[in-house]
């Protein structure tokens, strides 16, 4: 350490006892030697006082004032002792004019710091610098101790009066001790906290942080800082930083830890608003093609900092001296950056030098170095710091932007009158606010690109035709809006399907244009135009127009500057139309929801078609504001049936509905004409002088065809006014309260059909006596037909929707199975089919017959569907029928034994007569025989009665 860095730093040479000089002790020198100390401590201006004192009696008392360092010539161990007794780490010096030889050794072991002999005479300096280093930094030692002991004792009284949170937790994370700032903290007083584990007053997330942090400072001591959330006195979580200590026992073991917590809650929450803009400028400072360097003074040597290669910058192979750095500067820059920095170290202020280098490729590189010298406290410098950066790109800008100055200037009035015309455009709502706007931007655009005429073509509707809607034209130049105007697209079908992909065409000569251009090139020829440019317009997602300058005077080069202005003026053009016609479209359809809105109004609560139509010819005309509305059934050319089914007559033409013979004698026509425009759309609008369709006392019709369920069309007509035409709104509006008119008719015509259908089938089920009925079990709620009331014999009003009350009517004989049956139909998820008594009032008895079939959904039963039929007279019919068998039966049996019988008695007069040939005819045995024969022959007779 130097004399001068010993005596001017900070710290503890701001204590008098280290300002203080050092004390040299020599005892048992001869005097060539003692003088030679002396002179060398005079030469080298060393802060040292010297003194000798007397060998006998150092070795018998020692010394009794104070020293720094001994220097002997006494080789004796009682030297050493003595020296140990009066300052334990005081350099003791062996000095002699003699040479010690091996025994230098030995004098090192017996406790001398150092020795210094005859022939090593000349390495004195040497030996007492590196003394005075050595007591030197004893002395710092011993005050960073007492430093060290006077801190302890006040941060022990710092720590309850401090604000951050000090605690003591054990190795298992209970806290042993807290501050008052802890207690203030969480909220909670000192024994209550004491016991806690320091996981409780973390979040479950963060506890994990806590675990790690304690298993790391018992298994490896030492020190650590970590960050996690608490939750503080407000149940809210805090971000907090802290600082843990281990306390180890004698023995190494850790005891306790003592951690130390900062609320960083605040910092916590910036340091997340600036990570973004951090990454940013970490990408930043990767991307960065600076060269930083630095140079220390004790040496020629360069430090670099930074990549070597660098993209678009400098790539050189970087030298390793200064020097070399500089004779690598262009030589007429070389003399006046080494003057600079001559004149820099002088000055001592921050310098900024550009100069040029060459690099590796041969390429002359022009950087910028800025840099700035350290001095230390004497004046001296020590440290030279710079940064040099590629400034070869700026300087070709500058360059170029000097000699395109002007060109900016123009470019800078272009995108002005492009941006006014914009801020109108916006500010514009009406087609005439666009106009207006238009009018003065074309011309100043036009004058500032130096052409000599600007126009504006807008594509009609159905894309056939041209129409100029602006034009302007320098001073004695012809107008030629007539020649656009009759433009029609098929003319042009290359340049506007060149438009339609968004190409700009333009040529700065005539003759410079596409072959595919060759109709716009006769025509420029033909009318003497030297340059154009055309520039296509979108809005709507289409080619909606061209904007377009010509020059018929002088060429214009139309440098790519101008045709990108252009197309971005071309753009706030058709942003600007296709707003206005998106306003005009919500109009439209606002106005088109309303009149839907009010045909419905006027359409709800109307079931019947009459009414219906009604109400759809009413509301058309008025939506429409029409003379006359009528519907015609049906539509059919061919038909000679054709009704006029309703009509709607304004109040101030009621002259329209007097006579309407000429309206019925066109209506063929016009249902033909109609009907034939059904594939390009459901609306037919002759104009006004359309003899075919003109009744001579209205205005223009429109007519569409409404197809709804009855197979034959119907027909929508409404009647203008004379002189009166709609417009495109109106024809769109009359299109949508067709399809609002189809939709109402059908539902009228579906209500008929649905209500002709029930007549028909409640006619049915009386003939039949069958009634249907329905369960709803989401709501147990129970329907039924009108047969049912009359098979029940009850009114509707007695009805009340109980599921209970399909089953009240039943004969109390029947009314335990029925159920029953009815139940296990359901759990068994079966139809059910049964046939019962009713006992109805004045205990008359039907039989009945109920069947059903139940829907599930997802295991639970929906709904249950059945029918009940009246089999009263089926029973009546059946019982006759079952007596009518049973007399067949008795006949069959009755039948059986008289053929048996007969059979019997065939066998009895059989033999009789056998008898009687053998007895003969006379006699008392043959009277007896012929009486049993003739009693036998009665027996058939009697059978067959």
């Amino acid at each position: 350490m130097t004399d001068a860095a010993r005596h001017t730093s900070s710290g503890p040479e701001s204590h008098p006892e280290m300002r203080r000089p050092l004390r040299l002790l020599v005892v048992g020198l001869e005097p060539v030697m003692q003088k030679l100390i002396e002179r060398h401590l005079e030469s080298g201006n060393l802060p040292v006082t010297c003194r000798a004192a007397d060998a006998d009696a150092f070795l018998r008392t020692g010394d009794e004032a104070a020293w720094d360092i001994l220097i002997t010539g006494l080789d004796t161990r009682e030297v050493i002792e003595r020296a140990r007794q009066g300052n334990a780490f005081a350099p003791v010096i062996y000095l002699s004019e003699t040479t010690a030889g091996p025994r230098c050794a030995e004098l090192l072991g017996a406790g001398f710091d150092e020795v210094v002999d005859g022939e090593r005479v000349d390495a004195l300096p040497t030996v007492l610098e590196r003394s005075l280093d050595r007591v030197d930094a004893r002395r710092r030692l011993e005050w960073a101790e007492a430093e060290l002991a006077r801190g302890a004792r006040r941060y022990r009284a710092a720590i309850e009066q401090t604000q951050e949170l000090v605690c003591r937790y054990d190795t298992q994370g209970r806290l042993t001790y807290v501050n008052e700032a802890f207690c203030q903290y969480f909220g909670k007083p000192l024994a209550e906290l004491v016991g806690l584990h320091l996981r409780e007053f973390a979040p479950a997330k963060d506890q994990i942080i806590i675990r790690r942090q304690i298993a790391m400072l018992v298994g490896s001591g030492g020190s650590c800082v970590t960050v996690f959330r608490v939750i503080d006195r407000d149940r809210k979580p805090r971000w907090v930083r802290w600082v843990n200590h281990v306390i180890v026992e004698a023995r190494g073991v850790v005891h306790e830890i003592q951690g130390i917590g900062q609320d960083i809650t605040a910092q916590k929450e910036a340091e997340l608003a600036v990570a973004e803009s951090e990454q940013r400028f970490r990408i930043a400072a990767e991307c960065a093609t600076d060269l930083i360097y630095e140079r220390n003074f004790d040496g020629s040597d360069v430090n670099w900092f930074g990549t070597r290669t660098h993209r678009g910058g400098i790539n050189l192979v970087l030298p390793g001296s200064y020097e070399e750095w500089l004779d690598m500067i262009v030589g007429q820059d070389s003399l006046r950056v080494r003057q600079a920095l001559h004149d820099h170290l002088k000055s001592g202020s921050p310098y900024e030098l550009e100069y040029c280098v060459v690099d590796v490729r041969g390429r002359r590189r022009y950087v910028v170095d800025r840099g700035s010298v350290t001095f230390d406290e004497q004046g001296d410098p020590y440290k030279w710091i710079g940064a040099i950066d590629d400034v070869t790109e700026r300087r070709l800008a500058e360059r170029s932007l000097r000699e395109n100055q002007a060109r900016l200037n123009y470019r800078l009035s272009l995108e002005r009158a492009i941006g006014e015309l914009s801020s109108r455009l916006h500010a514009g709502e009406t087609q005439r606010d666009v106009a207006s706007a238009l009018a003065p931007a074309l011309a100043r655009i036009g004058s500032i690109i130096r052409a000599d005429r600007g126009y504006i073509l807008e594509l009609s509707d159905d894309n056939t035709q041209l129409r100029c809607i602006r034009q302007w034209c320098a001073d004695g130049v012809d107008s030629r809006e007539d020649l656009f105007n009759d433009t029609r697209i098929d003319d042009w079908r290359e340049l506007f399907d060149a438009y339609a992909s968004g190409e700009t065409v333009y040529a700065a000569h005539t003759e410079a244009l596409e072959t595919r251009f060759a109709t716009l090139k006769r025509l420029m020829l033909r009318q003497g135009i030297v340059s154009i440019v055309t520039v296509p317009i979108f809005y709507d997602q289409r080619l909606g127009g061209v904007l377009g300058f010509e020059n018929d005077r002088d060429q214009n080069p139309w440098l790519a500057e101008d045709v990108r202005l252009l197309q971005t003026a071309a753009e706030i053009i058709g942003r600007a139309i296709g707003n206005i016609r998106n306003r005009q479209r919500l109009v439209e359809t606002n106005r088109k929801l309303e009149s839907l809105d009010r045909l419905s109004r006027a359409l709800s609560g109307h079931t019947d078609l009459g009414d219906v139509l009604d109400a759809v010819t009413h509301s058309t005309r008025e939506l429409l504001g029409a003379a006359h509305a009528w519907i015609v059934f049906p539509c059919d050319p061919q038909s000679r049936s054709i009704r006029l089914r309703s009509e709607s007559v304004a109040p101030s033409a009621g002259h329209i509905g007097t006579d309407r013979s000429a309206l019925h004698a066109k209506l063929p026509d016009m249902m033909r004409r109609a009907l034939d425009t059904v594939a390009g759309g459901p609306l037919w609008s002759p104009s006004p002088g359309d003899t075919s369709t003109d009744t001579g006392d209205t205005g223009a019709r429109l007519v569409a065809p409404l197809r709804v369920r009855t197979g034959k069309p119907w027909l929508l007509g409404v009647e203008y006014p004379p002189g009166e035409t709609p417009g495109k709104p109106d024809c769109d509006l009359f299109a949508a309260l067709a399809e609002r008119a189809i939709d109402a008719m059908s539902e009228a015509l579906l209500l008929d059909e649905l209500r002709e259908n029930e007549m028909r089938l409640d006619e049915a089920q009386g003939i039949a006596h069958v009634g249907s009925w329905e369960i709803d079990w989401s709501e147990n709620r129970l329907w039924w037909s009108r047969e049912v009331f009359n098979i029940f014999e009850t009114s509707p009003d007695d009805f009340d929707g109980q599921i209970k009350t399909l089953f009240r009517f039943v004969h109390t004989a029947d009314a335990a199975s029925v159920l029953e049956g009815f139940e296990t139909a359901l759990e068994r998820r079966e139809p059910y089919d049964s046939s019962f008594r009713l006992a109805l009032d004045g205990e008359l008895t039907k039989h009945v017959n109920l069947r059903c079939v139940t829907r599930y959904d997802d295991g639970d039963s929906v709904r249950t569907i059945g029918t009940i039929q009246d089999i009263t007279a089926q029973r009546v019919i059946e019982d006759a029928l079952r007596q009518t068998h049973k007399l067949e039966a008795v006949g069959q049996l009755t039948g059986g034994i008289a053929h048996d019988f007969n059979n019997l008695l065939s066998i009895v007069i059989g033999n009789l007569d056998l008898v009687l040939r053998d007895t003969g005819p006379e006699g008392r045995l043959s009277r007896r025989i012929g009486a049993a024969r003739r009693a036998a022959q009665r027996g058939p007779d009697l059978t067959r009665k």
